[in-house]
């Protein structure tokens, strides 16, 4: 089902559509740069406290119950024109700061040495590098004349360190890589 709020169309599940319709929603553009998802937000004013509550919390609160701090509710895959903002249960995450961030990063509009996420050019060299950063460390994983051999790379370091690390360059290949791990 949809809610539309100015020229945004935000996707629910039917189960949540009526529950979210007895309240006005508005828009905003997230850290007031246009690198990230558009959120939508209402303003209760109940008791005269202004508390901003964001609707993708509300449909996880209500679907998996309460959200555990210093998390965020994420969606899993967003549209690139950012007029449709998929808030189904199905397209709902938690995530942690680092990987918000990672996220905000990968979708940024700005001129990247690399489309992939842990990778950038180092001219001096006319190489590709791969490099990530776990658990307070940073390894240097290889360099490589392919970009995307680097983010193959990538991603098998990330999965060989964390089996469940959530933001990968090539996510269909999860299952081949923990293969190879183990």
């Amino acid at each position: 089902m949809q809610i539309k709020i100015k020229e945004v169309t935000v996707l629910v599940n039917k189960e949540d559509h009526d529950y979210l319709t007895q309240w006005k929603w508005q828009r905003e553009n997230r850290f007031k740069t246009n690198h990230h998802s558009i959120s939508v937000k209402r303003i209760d004013n109940r008791k005269g406290k202004h508390n901003t509550l964001y609707m993708q919390r509300v449909i996880y609160e209500r679907a998996y119950g309460e959200i555990p701090i210093n998390m965020f509710v994420i969606q899993k895959k967003t549209n690139v024109d950012r007029t449709i903002i998929n808030y189904k249960r199905d397209n709902i995450e938690l995530s942690t700061t680092s990987m918000l961030m990672s996220q905000i990063r990968k979708n940024k509009d700005l001129d990247r040495t690399s489309q992939f996420k842990g990778v950038h050019w180092v001219t001096s060299e006319g190489k590709w590098r791969a490099c990530i950063r776990y658990d307070g460390k940073k390894y240097t994983i290889g360099r490589f004349v392919d970009e995307v051999l680097a983010a193959e790379a990538y991603d098998k370091k990330a999965v060989s360190l964390n089996p469940d690390f959530k933001i990968l360059n090539f996510p269909e290949n999860r299952q081949q890589y923990l293969s190879k791990v183990s």
